[in-house]
Order: C-alpha cells, then sequence, then structure tokens
C-alpha cells in the first residue's frame, strides 16, 4: 500500500470515525455470538482423526473393539488388602461403584469369578498365577488393590467424566480407603480439562493487568495508553467467537490464545499511538494527525501482521488437529487484530485534543542510542562477531534431543504424573498399545492360537511392554478355545479382545512411557520378527501408532514449513520493500534468535517436540516485525534524501525504542504463561521471550552492520 492510497483510506477513516467505530464494535459483537457455544475439550477421538489413510486404518478397528479411554483404573492402597474386613469394604466400595450413573461395570478381586469368596494367601496365590489379571488387581507389592472401572463410551463429555472421576475416588473413601490412586485415560482427559480451564482463569486477567500496567507506565497519558490496548477485547471476542462457531473447543495448545493474541495485539497500538504523539507534537491538528500516522504505519503493520500470520498459518498445514485449529486461529485472530488496530485506534485518536507529553523509557532510550553508536562502528567486526556467536549456538544447537513422552507436559509433581507413576510402579503403566493380530483360518485353531502364545510370550522380553492382555491370556487361565467367539459376540471379553467372526485378536499392550524414540524401536523389533509367527497377519494399531505417526509427520510439516515461511517472508518483505537487499536485510538476522533458541533447548535440557518447534513458527514471525519497522522507518528517511549512516542512526533512535517497548510487552506478555499448569506450556513460553531477546538484539546491532554492507551509499526513491 503506498503512501497515497493510504492516506486517502486514512482521510475516509478519520472523516466517518463515528462510524467506523460504532462497525468495529457492532463487528466484534456479531461474532461474539457463537462464544456461548465455545467449550474446553481433549478425547482420544479428536486425538486419532486423520487425513493420512494409514493413520486411518490404524485406528479403525475402534468402530468394533471399542477405544481406549473408557476404562478408568483405581489403586486402593491399603497395609492388609486381602483381609477379610477389607475385601468385605471392597465388596459394599463394589456395589457402590456400580451403581453410578455412567460406569457400566466395575471389575475387582470382589467381582471377577475366580477371586470371589476368597481371602488371604489363598486369594494371593490366585491372583499372582492368573494369566489375565495378574498386576491390574492386586498391586506387585502387596500393599494396595486394584479396579477397573468401564465407562459408558457413548457419554464422553469432559465433563461428565471429570464428575464420574471424583465420585470414584469420593466414594472409595467413603469405604474407608484413605488414599486412593485414579490413573488411566478417562482421568487424564478430566485433569487435562481442569487444568486448561486453571490456565484460562489466570492467563486472560492477569495478562490484562500486566499488559494494562505496562502500557500506563510506557505510554504518555491514560488515554493514549486505553487505545493501546482497546484492540486486545475487540481481537480475543473475534477469534473466540470463531472458535465458538466452528465447534472448535479450547485444548492445551489454544489456551495460550489469549496471552499470545494480547501481546501481540497491542504491539501494532503502542507503534501507532507513538507515532501519533510525533506528528502531534509536530504541530499538527488531530484529525490530520491521525490521517498522517495510518499513512505512515499502514504499509509497516500490515507487513508485521502479514508476517506473524504466516508464522502461524504453517501451523494450519500440520497433521494434528489441536496444532492445526491453533495455527488457524491464530492467524486468524493476527488478521483480526490488524483490521481492528488500523480501523479503530487513528479513528479514535482523532478525538483527542491534548499533545501527549513526551515520555521516554531511561532503558530503551539507552539501548537505543547505544545501537546507533555501535552502527558507526566497523561493520565488518559487527558481522563477523555475529556469525562467530551464530557458529557457536549452532554447534551447541546440533546436539538438541528429539523425543515425546506422555508425561512431559506435566510438572513432575504434578498430581496427574505422580498418579500416574505410583499406578505404574505398583499395577501397570498406562500409556494404551495395541497390536490387531489376523488368522484366517480364525482363532478357533489351535495352531493360531499356539502362533499367538509364541507372540504373547515375545512381548514379555519387551523392554518398553509391562504386560500384554489378549486370549492368550483367557485360555491359559482356563477358557475353552470353542468359546471364545461365543463370548466375543456376546460382548463377555474383556477390552474387547476378539472380533466377532473369531479371525481377528487384540492384543493390549500397557507399555512404559520412555519415549516416541523407544517406541520406534518397539515396532522396528516387531516387523523384524513378525515372520516367526506366520502365517498370522501382525501390526501395530491404535492411538500409539497414530501418536508416534503424527509426532513424525508433524515434526517433518513444521520443519518444512519453517523453511516455506522464511522463503515466503523473504519474498513478501522484499517486494514490499522495492528491494531484494532489503527482503534479506529484514530475514537474515532473525536467524540468530532461532540458533540461540535451540541452544537454549540444550542447555535446559528441552526436546526437540512439536510444542518446541512451534516455538521457532511463532518467534520468526514476530523477530522479522522489528526488522520490518526499523527497515521502514530507514527506508522513510532514505525516501527524503537522507544519506545511509544517518538514515540507519535515525531508523535506530526514532523506531528503535518502540521496538524496544513492544517487546518488552510481547516478553512480558509470554512470560504470563510461566503460571500454568502444564510444564509444555511454560517451555513454550520461556522459548518465545528467549527468541524475543534475541531478536530485539539481532535487530539493534546485527542489521544495521547488514544495511552498512548490503544497502547502497546513495539515496533512491522508492
Amino acid at each position: 500500500m503506498s503512501s497515497g492510497p493510504a492516506r486517502r483510506l486514512g482521510e475516509v477513516l478519520v472523516r466517518y470515525r463515528v462510524v467506523v467505530l460504532l462497525a468495529a464494535l457492532l463487528g466484534a459483537a456479531l461474532l461474539a455470538v457463537p462464544l456461548q457455544r465455545l467449550e474446553i475439550g481433549y478425547s482420544v477421538r479428536a486425538f486419532t482423526r486423520s487425513e493420512l489413510p494409514e493413520l486411518r486404518a490404524a485406528a479403525a478397528h475402534y468402530g468394533e473393539f471399542g477405544e481406549p479411554d473408557h476404562v478408568l483404573l483405581v489403586g486402593l492402597f491399603d497395609p492388609a488388602p486381602l483381609a477379610d474386613a477389607t475385601l468385605a469394604r471392597l465388596r459394599a466400595l463394589d456395589r457402590a461403584w456400580r451403581e453410578v450413573d455412567g460406569v457400566e461395570r466395575a471389575l475387582t478381586l470382589a467381582s471377577v469369578p475366580p477371586f470371589a469368596g476368597r481371602s488371604g494367601e489363598p486369594l494371593r496365590t490366585a491372583v499372582t498365577a492368573s494369566h489375565t489379571w495378574r498386576n491390574l488387581l492386586l498391586g506387585r507389592h502387596g500393599d494396595a488393590l486394584g479396579a477397573l472401572l468401564v465407562l459408558d463410551s457413548r457419554r464422553d463429555a469432559a465433563d461428565f467424566r471429570a464428575a464420574l472421576c471424583a465420585r470414584a475416588e469420593a466414594l472409595a473413601r467413603e469405604h474407608g480407603f484413605d488414599r486412593v490412586v485414579l490413573s488411566g485415560l478417562p482421568f487424564h482427559r478430566a485433569t487435562l480439562v481442569q487444568m486448561i480451564r486453571a490456565d484460562q482463569a489466570k492467563f486472560l486477567p492477569l495478562g490484562a493487568a500486566v499488559s494494562l500496567a505496562l502500557l500506563l507506565w510506557l505510554v504518555p497519558g491514560v488515554w493514549y495508553a486505553m487505545l493501546a490496548m482497546a484492540v486486545v477485547p475487540l481481537t480475543l471476542l473475534a477469534t473466540f467467537g470463531a472458535m465458538g462457531f466452528f465447534g472448535v473447543p479450547i485444548t492445551m495448545l489454544t489456551s495460550t490464545l489469549p496471552c499470545l493474541l494480547m501481546a501481540m495485539a497491542v504491539a501494532d497500538g503502542v507503534h501507532l499511538v507513538g507515532r501519533f504523539g510525533e506528528e502531534r507534537r509536530a504541530g499538527f491538528d488531530p484529525h490530520e494527525a491521525a490521517v498522517r500516522t495510518f499513512a505512515a504505519l499502514a504499509l509497516p503493520c500490515f507487513l508485521t501482521s502479514l508476517t506473524t500470520v504466516i508464522g502461524f498459518a504453517t501451523l494450519a498445514n500440520t497433521v494434528v488437529p489441536d496444532l492445526r485449529d491453533m495455527g488457524t486461529f491464530a492467524a486468524l485472530g493476527m488478521a483480526a487484530a490488524y483490521v481492528f488496530t488500523m480501523a479503530v485506534v487513528p479513528a479514535a485518536l482523532s478525538f483527542l485534543r491534548a499533545v501527549p507529553p513526551v515520555r521516554r523509557v531511561a532503558a530503551a532510550g539507552v539501548l537505543a542510542s547505544w545501537a546507533a553508536r555501535a552502527a558507526r562502528a566497523s561493520p565488518t567486526r559487527a558481522l563477523l562477531l555475529a556469525g562467530a556467536v551464530l557458529a557457536g549456538l549452532v554447534t551447541v544447537a546440533l546436539r538438541v534431543e528429539r523425543d515425546e513422552r506422555l508425561d512431559d507436559d506435566l510438572w513432575p509433581g504434578s498430581r496427574l504424573a505422580e498418579n500416574h507413576a505410583t499406578f505404574a510402579a505398583d499395577f501397570v503403566s498406562i500409556l494404551p498399545g495395541e497390536l490387531l493380530v489376523r488368522a484366517e483360518s480364525g482363532f478357533g485353531d489351535a495352531a493360531a492360537l499356539t502362533e499367538l502364545g509364541q507372540l504373547v510370550d515375545w512381548l514379555a522380553t519387551q523392554p518398553m511392554v509391562d504386560r500384554s492382555l489378549s486370549i492368550v491370556d483367557l485360555v491359559r487361565d482356563g477358557t475353552p478355545p470353542a468359546l471364545l467367539r461365543v463370548a466375543a459376540a456376546a460382548g463377555a471379553l474383556p477390552g474387547g479382545l476378539l472380533s466377532g467372526d473369531g479371525k481377528t485378536a487384540r492384543v493390549l499392550l500397557f507399555q512404559r512411557d520412555l519415549g516416541t524414540n523407544a517406541r520406534h524401536a518397539f515396532a522396528a523389533a516387531l516387523e523384524s520378527a513378525a515372520p516367526n509367527w506366520q502365517p498370522l497377519e501382525v501390526r501395530l494399531a491404535g492411538v500409539a501408532v497414530v501418536a508416534g505417526r503424527l509426532v513424525d509427520e508433524l515434526m517433518r510439516d513444521l520443519l518444512a514449513s519453517f523453511a516455506g515461511s522464511l522463503l515466503l517472508i523473504f519474498i513478501v518483505l522484499g517486494v514490499a520493500l522495492r528491494s531484494v537487499r532489503l527482503g534479506l536485510v529484514a530475514v537474515l538476522p532473525n536467524l540468530l534468535p532461532f540458533a540461540l533458541t535451540l541452544a537454549v533447548m540444550v542447555w535446559c535440557g528441552i526436546k526437540l517436540r512439536p510444542l518446541s518447534v512451534i516455538t521457532f513458527c511463532i518467534a520468526f514471525g514476530l523477530a522479522v516485525d522489528n526488522t520490518t519497522h526499523l527497515l521502514a522507518r530507514y527506508r522513510e528517511a532514505r525516501r527524503r534524501g537522507v544519506g545511509r549512516e544517518l538514515a540507519i542512526a535515525e531508523s535506530l533512535t526514532c523506531a528503535g525504542e518502540p521496538v524496544l517497548v513492544t517487546n518488552l510487552l510481547l516478553i512480558v506478555g509470554f512470560a504470563t504463561i510461566f503460571t500454568s499448569e502444564f510444564k509444555g506450556t511454560f517451555e513454550f513460553g520461556l522459548l518465545v521471550v528467549v527468541a524475543l531477546l534475541g531478536a530485539v538484539l539481532a535487530a539493534l546491532l546485527v542489521l544495521p552492520a547488514l544495511l552498512r554492507v548490503l544497502a547502497p551509499e546513495r539515496p533512491r526513491g522508492a
């Protein structure tokens, strides 16, 4: 957008300012209508949906066998778990659980037929010898009873599942079990939803309070600070209203959007308010100052918003639904923020008659002045130093580890992480794994059962597998093979272990959470050993397969998208600034914060996984904002005929301080994420803050040196 059209559009917006402001408010109100449909959600079904055919095939069997997210695992700790009195309390609790709405079955030592009526050592011997129920109904250390509550799979609303978990725990305590440990996917899901709600309750008010306090300090005049903040509620209403309209729930990833959009939506408002103050102090009336502000910043703000949108939009191409939603609606939110900012702020500023005083932030002014002095030093020396630093950071960054575990997003001391660890130590690990094994002759055939038994015995030797559960266990416990198909057709087999036609067996795996690398090694070992069990067809399936493949696809998509966004941003800036050199100058300094972030990941032990890779896509778009604003001011000075050296100094002293102020707002805004219930979200906020700090240093130190080397000496028109 050239200055001519931008000025004409600015004049229209200011002339019809009342209409513009009312239209913006009405538009935000209409977009906010679907907010009532917005939900907080997390489900295995949503996680396993995919456009990839092989992943659809990996989850297709859930239509017959059922999904693995409706069995609640309970550990009841008691010093004498097999005493008659304890078992009497367990029988009463078993009956109470089965009367709870939403609980289909309760499997305990009191209700599983082989163990009913026994107690003491005879019961311990029977449970320990059972292939089917070992480590499920009695703890390894002899101090806990286990229970499996099969929940109604048709009623999987997060709030309903959370209420079921709370009721199950309360009943256990009412029946004298003081130490109760819940685990399994229903509890995992319900707790995650509660943690997301807790984050939402903190992020928005804390972010708003901190941002407003900073603005009141950084921006001269209360009304100017309020106007810089005014677009935030409009942006949030539009973004979350759109999520409600399309039925997209708030998840752990999208829960960061309030802080994300709040910090970034304010940035352009700060630049507009600062430029308006310059124009007013130059002697222009409010109307003309607002028009000139719009004309001067319409393109730079468009470019900074566009580069940020591009960074988010790269996430919209990933195979993980939650991440795709985050990228899509963050990009939508940034687009809405630009529209609201450029429409509302100049129109509202034109009403303010008082000339804003000069309020300089001492640290920002000192840094900007110091950067201007540093720019006069040898550019070659500065670039060589920057290159050496970059090389050192890359050397460290190459040691970053890539892995993903179920509990990576949880704080070690959190209730969820401790419950999973406690249950795994006494019973089984909860990471679900599944094998689908097909025998064309059917598993009524003795040879097929023998081959399946050999597979089960092999699984017991694998370091990642706590134990398996299959029809082999039932047969080894005395179930006649001829009854298996009848029991499967009647839905009487635990866990849906055999298909209705008797030809496909599902082997459930209780896997240790050793990470994606260990899962890949297990998959490779299984594939290598599969010929030993011919003619059985053996394949991994289920949510664990989908999760592992999604992580791999996601990492490839994110890294490819990051490279693509870098190229696209370079092209966009080169075209907008009408100079390939300036486009290159805008992009190159921001490789430094990218390397710095990777190096910090190595130093802090943060692994390369989807949530950390998201940082690069977001932070790069934000980092380019700094160089874009500085280059816009540099180009403006050059168009006035100012020489290169003076233009560099002007861009640093005039635009440098607003850049520092907006980055301070961004850093503090993202720092509010440090209060998250999730360790993964905290790490995300930390890495964005590190990237922003690196971006500021690169913009103030590396950018001027690049300009002195790559930009032409003589002024030329734009």
